[in-house]
């Protein structure tokens, strides 16, 4: 059994167990559990003008992830878009692209991780993920398997100059 599903089948009962607590926390106050503001139609607009799969090249993805990949995507999902590459063997490396500051929070996302200079506005590495902003825009990179994290700066590096 791979590490992924087993790192699923433990994470789906505790985001379950936090949303719990949100509803039932606001049903005690009698407030409305928080919520995020709603997309601008020229936000909604910026998400959707970058496609994902376009920001890394299957012959890219196929050297980084060391096999032939399947690419699946663009996929739109909480608020952004994906677009991922996965190997027969498990191994992937995903592209998500986002409009709004407030998608990118590099102490949270990658409290471990390390600046990058000369990308984007703003750009982190950590264990398993990279992400930038450039003005709204932001980018993440994120991979699982052996040997993934070095491919993790180069795909970033290679996504954000596209996005220009």
């Amino acid at each position: 059994m791979s590490r992924r599903p087993r790192l699923l089948a433990l994470a789906h009962p505790l985001v379950l167990s936090a949303l719990a607590a949100t509803v039932l926390s606001a049903c005690a106050t009698g407030e409305p559990p928080p919520s995020a503001p709603p997309a601008t139609p020229a936000a909604a607009a910026a998400a959707t003008a970058i496609d994902p799969c376009t920001l890394l090249h299957d012959d890219e993805a196929t050297a980084l992830l060391h096999g032939a990949p399947t690419r699946s995507g663009p996929v739109e999902r909480n608020r952004g878009t994906s677009c991922t590459w996965t190997t027969s063997s498990g191994n992937l490396i995903s592209v998500q692209v986002y409009t709004g500051s407030a998608f990118y929070a590099p102490d949270m996302q990658g409290p471990d991780g390390r600046r990058l200079s000369g990308v984007g506005d703003d750009a982190f590495v950590d264990k398993g993920i990279g992400g930038a902003i450039t003005g709204e825009t932001v980018v993440f990179v994120d991979a699982v398997g052996p040997g993934m994290q070095a491919g993790i700066e180069t795909a970033l590096r290679t996504a954000v100059a596209r996005t220009a």
